[in-house]
């Protein structure tokens, strides 16, 4: 049997105890020693404190229990073995000692904190470890008890770097005024809760959902609007019936993009913004925008409705012309992905051009799941996720995985550019774990033997 991994390295919390159950276990090359492999446990404290019998190296290539939280390492101790653990040892300096009463516990527990911030576990029992580590958790990583609830009852926690902070928090708007746009976590939380159960199918195609919760906002209020403009007038009937997906081929995600990111939010800033602080604002925050623009009365006074819909329909016209400059007078030739791409530039490229992956279309915006952070002056793209994962906890080798641009850095490799395309465009293939799908898939073989 393999322990799944989980996290990335330091953030697992890993446990060993003695005997040949989990020597037959552990994960090949992990540090969970065997109870007679001296050579390997040999700098372990507790090998030498228990007469050279190790019951277990607590360190970072320990066995993985898959749960999720800041390094702690977690040693069961057989009673038989405890009266060993009390023999002369040199002294230690002082340190400082709290004492908790706590509910649920068989026998008492000890919970070190080293001079690195890495809590260390003494429990007697199984049950003692693992309700000592929750402890922990509520004692110096609050929000993961929140996670654990979650994942226990089948409900999800999702973020996307929002702001999170709930009003009546101490540090409420007092850690930072810079969080991501909270579209995409609203987006991510919609989806999941329109499908109670999930296969792996359901999270790989929302880790590239491309909808626009803002293009849905925005354009309900143009819906009523009519414009004499011929150009407002071409714009408005591009987006009616758009279904808000900001796909590479969609011309409505062009002229959308254009418009959002271009002359509706400086229109705004005229409108609304004080004059003499205008050249030091570009663009407005997008939540303030659209916050504006669907409460009219708040930002422009009484007549805030007309204000607002001129203001839309004089952008948006403006945003059509810019349009059809770049991609052509017409709009049914449009596609997002003529403007917005993706080059994976390698810092060679200079001497070697074909180090370079790309550039290729690309979907998606400031505002999607699949999140794509472009620049207004030249579309490309220089932000996103470059590495997507699903994994299937009760089918290892269901999981699913996508690399970008390859899964090497050689650029002479043909896995240097291979997964380019898949990324793009979404797709995955399969992370095999166990042995068997291993050898199946097997490409390349590689013996190492001693010098």
């Amino acid at each position: 049997m393999r322990w799944p991994r989980s996290g990335g390295p330091g953030s697992t919390s890993r446990c060993c105890t003695p005997g040949p159950r989990w020597n037959a276990t552990r994960p090949s090359g992990s540090s969970c020693c065997p109870r007679a492999d001296k050579k390997n446990c040999r700098d372990n404290p507790w090998s030498r404190t228990l007469g050279g019998h190790p019951i277990g190296l607590l360190e970072k290539g320990s066995c993985d229990l898959g749960v999720t939280n800041a390094p702690v390492a977690v040693l069961l101790v057989l009673s038989s073995l405890l009266a060993l653990a009390t023999a002369p040892a040199a002294a230690a300096p002082e340190t400082p000692r709290t004492v908790h009463r706590v509910a649920g516990l068989e026998r008492p527990v000890q919970l070190v904190v080293d001079k690195w911030g890495v809590p260390h576990i003494y429990a007697l029992t199984t049950n003692d470890a693992f309700l000592a580590q929750g402890f922990n958790a509520a004692r110096d990583r609050l929000f993961q008890m929140d996670l654990w609830l979650r994942k226990g009852t089948g409900r999800f926690l999702a973020t996307a770097n929002q702001f999170n902070i709930p009003a009546d928090h101490p540090l409420y708007r007092k850690l930072s005024h810079e969080w991501a746009d909270p579209t995409r976590h609203q987006r991510i939380s919609e989806v999941l809760r329109s499908k109670p159960k999930s296969s792996v199918a359901d999270p790989t195609a929302l880790q590239n959902d491309q909808l626009s919760i803002p293009a849905r906002r925005l354009l309900a209020l143009l819906a009523p609007l009519t414009s004499d403009n011929p150009d407002t007038a071409a714009a408005l009937k591009v987006l009616k019936g758009w279904n808000h997906v900001e796909g590479p081929e969609s011309g409505q995600a062009a002229l959308f993009e254009n418009w959002f990111t271009g002359p509706l939010g400086r229109y705004f800033l005229y409108a609304a913004a004080p004059k003499e602080i205008l050249e030091w604002l570009p663009i407005p925050d997008h939540q303030v925008l659209l916050d504006a623009m669907e409460n009219p009365v708040k930002w422009f006074g009484p007549d805030g409705a007309r204000v607002r819909d001129q203001l839309l329909l004089d952008s948006l016209g403006e945003a059509f012309a810019a349009t059809k400059q770049q991609l052509g007078a017409d709009p049914a030739k449009w596609k997002w992905g003529t403007l917005q791409h993706t080059l994976f530039w390698h810092p060679m490229s200079g001497s070697e051009p074909t180090f370079n992956v790309g550039p290729f279309p690309k979907g998606g915006s400031w505002h999607t799941v699949d999140l794509s952070y472009y620049l207004t002056d030249s579309y490309r793209q220089v932000g996103g996720a470059t590495f997507r994962m699903v994994l299937d906890v009760g089918n290892w080798d269901a999981s699913r995985v996508v690399n970008a641009p390859g899964q090497s850095g050689d650029p002479r490799s043909p896995g240097y550019r291979a997964l380019a395309e898949k990324w793009r465009t979404g797709q995955y293939f399969p992370l095999v774990y166990s042995r068997a799908e291993v050898e199946r898939n097997a490409a390349q073989r590689i013996t190492l033997l001693p010098a």
